[in-house]
């Protein structure tokens, strides 16, 4: 009798497992996931651990998973559960998402670039269309346009708004599918990939900056962040950190 109590106490006892999906999903989504433990990986997936009561609640959280629209890898019971588990599980996760070290020089850059660039002109120009303020008044006959306006608004958005994105896109790896969307193309999520991007916009804007206006201090400035953010961006321990 013992025996039969002991055996269904047994099969009463919440099982432990690990699902492996496709994609990358931060801690918001843990109260969805009904606390299991969320690991993204550096190959792009994400790792769902945690204690499952029974069948019918693993067959909840797959089509959680569904509902997201994520691709579906594995699903891995772990037949043990040492009593350090938790512990192991978060090493494992801080160890996963552990950030290179030349990601912060990154942000920096990108952060002077945001506010001392874009922000700045952008929002200065369109304070003053003019361009006393900025003190390139005399450069407005060259342009095509009648004040620094448009100009403003493309620096204020393009070179400020765009850069801060992709600071937080960088840092955090939020799972923003329809983002995703224009990206799906690239080997690397899109916050690395946008960064790219950036680079090559802010050398197409120089370069026509240069033909209309002329070469000013705030020009070669500029070109050396650029090359510094494209360099950073490409070394190897960055482009593991982002690959999907």
């Amino acid at each position: 009798m013992a025996d039969k109590l002991n055996s269904n106490s047994d099969l009463d006892q919440p099982k432990l497992y690990q699902i492996k999906i496709k994609g990358h999903l931060d801690d918001q989504w843990t109260e969805w996931f009904e606390d299991l433990t969320i690991a993204p990986a550096e190959d792009g997936n994400t790792h769902l651990t945690g204690s499952v009561v029974d069948d019918a609640a693993l067959h909840g959280l797959l089509k959680k998973v569904r509902d997201l629209g994520l691709p579906l890898i594995s699903v891995n019971r772990i037949e043990t559960e040492p009593a350090n588990s938790c512990e192991s599980t978060q090493t494992q996760k801080e160890n996963e998402m552990r950030r290179p070290f030349m990601l912060w020089p990154l942000i920096f850059i990108l952060f002077i670039l945001a506010t001392g660039g874009g922000l700045y002109g952008g929002i200065t120009m369109l304070m003053d269309p003019t361009g006393d303020l900025l003190g390139v008044a005399d450069a407005l006959p060259l342009l095509p346009v009648s004040n620094f306006i448009l100009p403003g608004v493309f620096l204020t958005v393009v070179m400020g708004l765009f850069p801060l994105t992709l600071i937080y896109g960088l840092v955090a790896r939020p799972n923003w599918p329809w983002v995703d969307s224009f990206f799906k193309w690239s080997n690397y999520v899109w916050p690395w990939t946008a960064t790219i991007a950036l680079v090559v916009i802010l050398y197409i804007w120089l370069a026509i900056e240069g033909l209309l206006m002329g070469v000013f201090e705030i020009t070669y400035i500029t070109a050396v962040l650029g090359l510094l953010i494209l360099l950073i961006a490409l070394l190897p321990s960055i482009r593991k950190f982002y690959a999907r």
